[in-house]
């Protein structure tokens, strides 16, 4: 079908600038649509609708937005957190919304939850993610760790966590070693119900081949979320 005959998938960057290599990813996960890269300009309307909000990767969330001081090993980025976060509030009733890594983290935090500030183990590596009783090998890059352990358990969802623990270190803004909860496990993806924020650690959209198992599970846990489909 070429794409002007298909239906239109806008999906609003957060960061305000259209990233082509997840443009190129939500194209292999929604490919009976014309899937809409846009960006949120002042002087500049919206399309009436809007199908994704899509939160990227890229620096720390500013350790301040979960009530933290700034770790030792903490880069943020204010101002594109102080963007995001208006965007969040004033658009996220009902319009779904991915959050990849950074995104991820940043969901994390709008949803009341919290980051661990440092952990290691998941630098430039790929992470073996347990999800619906198989396992997903996807490449990942980070230094800080979602933690909706805060949380009242209705208010989220655990759908993947390491295979195993990775990390022998778990840092607070003080620089120092938070106490684990119980029921702990390195999250990896995770479902914020109130939000609808489907939150992503690792990197699916590095993954080149669209064949590959671990994409072809991670697209149709995406289309469940966004499309509603069973």
């Amino acid at each position: 079908m070429e794409d002007n005959k298909k239906p239109t998938f806008n999906v609003l960057f957060a960061r305000g600038v259209v990233e082509q290599d997840y443009l190129e990813f939500l194209k292999k996960i929604f490919p009976d649509y014309n899937v809409v890269g846009i960006i949120r300009e002042l002087n500049k309307s919206l399309p009436h609708v809007i199908n994704l909000i899509l939160f990227t990767g890229g620096e720390d969330v500013t350790p301040s937005f979960y009530g933290e001081a700034k770790g030792k090993f903490t880069k943020n980025n204010k101002h594109r957190d102080d963007i995001e976060q208006d965007l969040f509030h004033r658009m996220y009733y009902q319009i779904p919304k991915l959050g990849v890594c950074r995104g991820a983290q940043f969901l994390t935090v709008m949803a009341s939850g919290k980051l661990i500030q440092h952990v290691t183990g998941h630098n430039n590596t790929t992470d073996s993610i347990y999800y619906q009783g198989k396992v997903l090998n996807i490449p990942s890059d980070h230094h800080q760790m979602m933690y909706p352990f805060n949380l009242n358990k209705s208010k989220y969802s655990i759908l993947g966590h390491s295979l195993h623990f990775k990390s022998d270190t778990y840092l607070n803004g003080e620089n120092e070693n938070i106490e684990l909860p119980e029921n702990f496990l390195e999250p990896e993806i995770v479902f914020y119900n109130d939000f609808n924020s489907l939150c992503i650690q690792s990197h699916p959209e590095w993954i080149s081949d669209n064949t590959d198992p671990s994409f072809k599970s991670i697209m149709n846990l995406i289309r469940s979320k966004v499309l509603k489909e069973n």
